[in-house]
């Protein structure tokens, strides 16, 4: 069973069962060659072979030669097949369902493009003939380069024959293509990869502007008439900057592939503001779905322009990752866990979210030396390991922590109840002077989620609200201070 995928005048292709790998593979006709196309169309045969150990590349199965009865050739290759049709098939669906590609695929397509050419560089073959119909999708988006029709590995010249599609020539070929029509001189002096490059630009330029390639973008002079327009729309800096590179009309401003992927991994390693265009070294806003990445004082608002979700950041202190925010005026990203816990976050009125007082800094620090009991007024004493205070004429006892009167248990009524959970767990402090509980079971759970596990604040018995409030409380509430 087969199925017509593409017929002309020169080619057929159509998809079929190959049963000696068991799934389906791509039979390509080349129909009415004689001896000198035949030898010429052979080429793209053994460029197949040359490359069927790089998984950049669709692999080569089989050929067969033909003859027909008006005594010419047809020359079969049998080849991978790819599920998801080529590149053009992609770009129009997404087109057509308005959903662009985000920064971030572009990045991974266009890194793993400029890889796969840079290994056929390695491999001294030009393709000739980089298209979006060239470029094959496999059922798990990956990217493959097929037909090498035009594929060259004869490089130890300066002149060669055009080849190509002429919406993706270079400025050097597609002059000379042009003037073949008057001229009949298919021969042009250029590098290959170097046209190369500019022909997977036009790829690129599509990807990331949908404007189509079918868009004639020469004029008679064979200068681009609206490229520059058509680059500048693009938002991100480092697309700009790549796609800008590879469409230099100038061959000697133009890298090869080698080259290339040297100044795109050195472009995605440049961390820069995308507001200011200045590298970034810490204190960043960034959007992980755009690549966009700011500086903390380049930003008045915390929504990505890109995707118009919150921006993200990394907690000063910790470096745990979270949302951005612009409530501090001193410019403090800091999680809730840090911001309860460090005493320059305590004492910053933007974090806690409210006028400091003189003398909180002291509140926090030197708690009151002596309590009396709320009931009988009498002094309390602190008992044993300065667990908790207790008043031997109520025989009751008081947690240091929250100053609350915690149930008895089986210990007798100087100990203070223990601390439960949200969960049921029955927690435990880290510091004896401290107002954070600790559950190792929620603690288990946050780090299986790669998590941040706060602890328990052991007087509103949370642990995602600031507990400054909770901390004033922890040194008054049911005490009357004996001074």
């Amino acid at each position: 069973m087969s199925e017509i995928i593409r017929k002309t005048k020169e080619t057929l292709v159509k998809k079929f069962w190959y049963k000696p790998k068991g799934k389906y593979a791509i039979e390509k006709t080349l129909l009415d060659l004689n001896e000198g196309m035949l030898e010429l169309k052979m080429q793209e045969i053994e460029s197949l072979k040359l490359v069927q150990d790089c998984e950049c590349c669709i692999k080569y199965y089989d050929s067969s030669i033909t003859k027909n009865k008006n005594n010419l050739y047809e020359l079969k290759i049998i080849t991978e097949y790819c599920e998801k049709g080529d590149l053009d098939n992609m770009l129009k669906e997404r087109k057509m369902n308005r959903n662009p590609f985000t920064n971030s695929e572009l990045f991974t397509y266009f890194e793993t493009l400029i890889n796969y050419f840079s290994i056929l560089q390695k491999h001294k073959i030009a393709h000739r003939d980089i298209k979006l119909e060239n470029i094959f999708v496999t059922n798990d988006n990956k990217l493959k380069i097929g037909d090498f029709g035009c594929a060259t590995d004869q490089l130890e010249r300066e002149i060669f024959t055009i080849q190509g599609t002429p919406n993706y020539l270079s400025p050097a070929l597609y002059e000379g293509y042009m003037r073949s029509y008057t001229s009949h001189n298919i021969y042009v002096k250029h590098d290959p990869f170097k046209s190369d490059v500019f022909s997977l630009g036009m790829v690129f330029l599509y990807m990331a502007t949908f404007n189509s390639i079918k868009d004639s973008y020469w004029n008679e002079r064979f200068k681009l008439s609206d490229m520059s327009e058509k680059i500048e729309k693009i938002s991100n800096p480092k697309i700009k900057s790549l796609i800008s590179v590879m469409l230099q009309q100038e061959s000697n401003s133009r890298p090869d592939f080698i080259l290339l992927k040297e100044f795109f991994q050195n472009l995605k390693d440049d961390v820069c503001c995308n507001e200011c265009h200045n590298s970034v070294i810490k204190e960043i806003f960034f959007c992980k779905d755009c690549n966009f990445v700011y500086h903390k004082h380049c930003k008045n608002n915390i929504k990505c322009p890109g995707c118009e979700q919150v921006l993200l950041t990394k907690c000063e202190s910790c470096g745990v990752q979270l949302t951005a925010s612009l409530n501090c005026m001193n410019g403090h990203q800091v999680c809730e866990y840090c911001k309860t816990r460090e005493m320059r976050y305590i004492e910053c009125k933007y974090c806690i979210g409210f006028m400091i007082l003189d003398g909180f800094k002291s509140q926090i620090q030197l708690k009151p030396s002596s309590y009396a009991c709320f009931y009988c007024k009498n002094m309390l004493e602190l008992y044993g390991d300065g667990e908790c205070y207790f008043c031997g004429k109520c025989n009751i006892s008081y947690c240091k922590n929250c100053k609350q009167i915690h149930c008895h248990n089986e210990l007798g009524p100087k100990t203070p109840n223990h601390i439960f959970c949200k969960c049921g767990t029955i927690c435990v402090k880290d510091i004896w002077d401290d107002i954070f509980y600790f559950c190792q079971n929620c603690f288990e759970n946050a780090s299986s989620k790669k998590l941040v596990y706060l602890g328990n604040c052991c007087v509103c018995l949370d642990s995602n609200t600031s507990h400054i409030s909770c901390m004033l409380n922890s040194q008054t509430t049911c005490f009357a201070n004996s001074a």
